[in-house]
């Protein structure tokens, strides 16, 4: 049986961690407010910003393809010096208590990295973490970038964008959030290759994703190069800013989440230590009650002798 003291300060303990959970839950979800409606309100607008891309490499590789008939259609083509082929980018968190959402997208990196060989890059104290644990053998190159909204607009994002810029396909691997309560791991080629996209909506029905099959006609000005051009350095970079933020919001969505289960948790731990401690206050009642009853019974005794 507990002592009344210990009862205390455990309810103590548990109450200040309580509050200061519920501290974190606030920060976050001030957090999350002030990037939701961002990057929700501007998904759909690079959605087709990409299909875009995808359309205008598209119309290159036909124009190429005219004059020489050695190309197929997953040819990676690039108007820029490119050096590298191809490289996978893990992007997470460096906060903890972001639940599983990096885990799930670590397996799908890895996954993909062993079926393909392409070069990593891991982006995150939590993405380093995990490649220290579970893949200690793998070569990769490390970015640190703080987990803020809005970094993509500071210099942090320019190396790593420098670094990127020289591969002709880039793979994206991050946390896309839905709500507040479910994230999932999202990857895709940020710099318009289709090959493989088309063939992944053959096998799993994507209507959406279909519809890029269709030939679409363009007129560019000032030419079809210069064009693409921009869309291999500016909006490259704005493709890879998105995937920053998407994967800010998902890992502040998925800390929001993790939170409150732990605030439940507690909630119910000092539901119980209020019933414990109201439990042994009776019992500790009930003890000095028989001590009385056993004190008054052995004074009778001795005065019947």
């Amino acid at each position: 049986m507990q002592s009344k003291t210990s009862f205390i300060e455990e309810k103590a303990v548990v109450n200040t961690l309580s509050e200061l959970i519920k501290t974190y839950e606030e920060v976050y979800m001030l957090k999350m407010y002030r990037t939701r409606n961002s990057v929700l309100n501007t998904r759909e607008y690079y959605k087709r910003i990409f299909n875009l891309y995808i359309d205008i490499k598209s119309s290159y590789k036909n124009e190429i393809l005219k004059s020489i008939n050695k190309l197929n259609k997953d040819s990676v083509l690039s108007v820029l010096d490119k050096p590298k082929e191809h490289v996978s980018v893990f992007i997470s968190g460096n906060d903890r208590f972001a639940g599983d959402i990096n885990n799930k997208v670590f397996k799908d990196f890895l996954e993909y990295f062993r079926q393909n060989k392409s070069d990593l890059v891991v982006i995150g104290q939590i993405g380093r973490n995990l490649m220290q644990q579970r893949a200690k053998t793998i070569n990769y190159q490390y970015f640190d970038l703080a987990e803020d909204f809005g970094v993509s607009n500071s210099k942090e994002l320019k190396p790593i964008v420098d670094y990127l810029i020289l591969y002709k396909d880039v793979r994206v691997f991050y946390g896309e959030f839905e709500n507040m309560i479910s994230q999932v791991p999202i990857n895709n080629s940020i710099t318009g290759e289709i090959g493989e996209i088309l063939e992944n909506a053959d096998t799993n029905g994507d209507k959406e994703v279909k519809n890029l099959k269709r030939q679409e006609y363009y007129l560019f000005e000032p030419s079809l190069i210069n064009i693409l051009t921009f869309f291999e350095t500016q909006i490259f970079a704005s493709l890879f800013k998105r995937a920053v933020e998407e994967s800010t919001l998902a890992q502040i969505g998925a800390r929001v989440a993790s939170l409150e289960k732990s605030t439940s948790a507690i909630d119910k731990k000092i539901k119980l230590l209020n019933y414990m401690s109201l439990k042994n206050n009776k019992n500790i009642k009930n003890k000095k009650q028989q001590n009385i009853l056993v004190g008054i019974n052995f004074l009778k005794n001795q005065n019947a002798w």
